[in-house]
């Protein structure tokens, strides 16, 4: 009987083990990828610009333009934008939000380098998500008449 409960310990102690080296494991593994992602949401108004760095691994060897595309929750229409001409490996995109977007989290949907030497476009859009927060925009305060001159 004695017997009997130390195999019953054993197996226990060794499945509990195996179970650790597996948790260990995934752990190691989930931790070594690369996060596109970020961990609070970025808080982006109504109206207001959404200010993006891309950076790519290595310079293009010709100019072109990196065009950001960020798509709202549900089935809404995507905003896109496009930088000035880029040549090195990072290039600043402002995406403006529109005043009657909707809220909540939206989030890049695609990331392009477009040739200006007329080539093929580069999908660059990076692994994971990368989302922010659309919040909505202040009580607006818009003029209520106009006066004209002619000069």
């Amino acid at each position: 009987m004695r017997r009997g409960r130390i195999v019953k310990r054993n197996n226990i102690l060794g499945l509990s083990g195996v179970l650790i080296l597996i948790a260990l494991a995934l752990g190691i593994r989930t931790s070594a990828r690369p996060q596109a992602g970020v961990g609070k949401l970025t808080d982006v108004e109504q109206g207001s610009t959404l200010a993006l760095q891309v950076t790519t691994d290595t310079p293009a060897s010709v100019a072109g333009t990196v065009t950001v595309e960020v798509m709202p929750p549900g089935a809404g229409l995507p905003v896109s934008s496009t930088s000035g001409s880029f040549s090195g490996k990072s290039v600043n995109v402002n995406v403006t939000i529109p005043l009657d977007a909707m809220t909540g989290s939206w989030r890049v949907m695609r990331v392009t380098f477009h040739s200006s030497a007329g080539g093929p476009d580069k999908d660059l859009t990076p692994d994971g998500s990368l989302t922010f927060r659309v919040t909505p925009h202040a009580p607006l305060v818009l003029p209520s008449h106009a006066s004209i001159a002619i000069q």
